[in-house]
């Protein structure tokens, strides 16, 4: 009996370990954006809409477009593509919910980032490719994933702050 009781005080003190060291981790790996990268997000518009049965939402820049969904190649189907400029197609921002989504681990870093909303998600950064992440994912919203596309460091910045934003209820 006075060995479960010293395993089970055992085991909380590494759990709060464990805790304090995964805060300590997150704290480091957050990235803090600069007062101008929120300057100019200041006029926003929200993107709303409903799938699943839940209402998905977000704010965005006011000159950022959006469309919904839509397919982009064979069988690959998102539910909204975000455009920092509508007269360049080529940079863009997928907001999907796909329970296949995985990355490849080789040359991957992830940042730690928390949503207005207080959802914990990973930002992914292939640093050989870009300094500007390519996918964002969610701990509780499971399927649910962002993926930029050409975006520059400046808009990668300002699409972190607008993701912040966003709640799936």
């Amino acid at each position: 009996m006075k060995n479960k009781k010293i395993l089970v005080i055992f085991l909380v003190v590494i759990f709060i370990l464990a805790i304090v060291v995964t805060g300590i981790v997150l704290k480091i790996n957050s990235k803090t954006y600069t007062s101008e990268d929120v300057d100019k997000i200041e006029e926003q518009k929200q993107l709303s809409f409903i799938y699943n049965n839940k209402t998905i939402t977000m704010e965005m820049p006011e000159n950022w477009e959006y469309e919904m969904k839509g397919k982009e190649e064979e069988n690959n189907v998102y539910l909204v593509k975000i455009y920092p400029n509508k007269d360049d197609k080529e940079k863009y921002i997928i907001l999907n919910e796909d329970s296949s989504f995985g990355v490849c681990g080789t040359g991957l870093e992830t940042e730690s980032m928390e949503l207005n909303n207080g959802i914990k998600a990973s930002i992914g950064y292939y640093r050989y490719e870009s300094d500007t992440w390519q996918f964002v994912t969610f701990n509780e919203y499971e399927k649910m994933y962002l993926w930029s596309i050409n975006l520059t460091e400046e808009e990668g910045n300002i699409a972190l702050e607008m993701i912040k934003t966003l709640q799936y209820n």
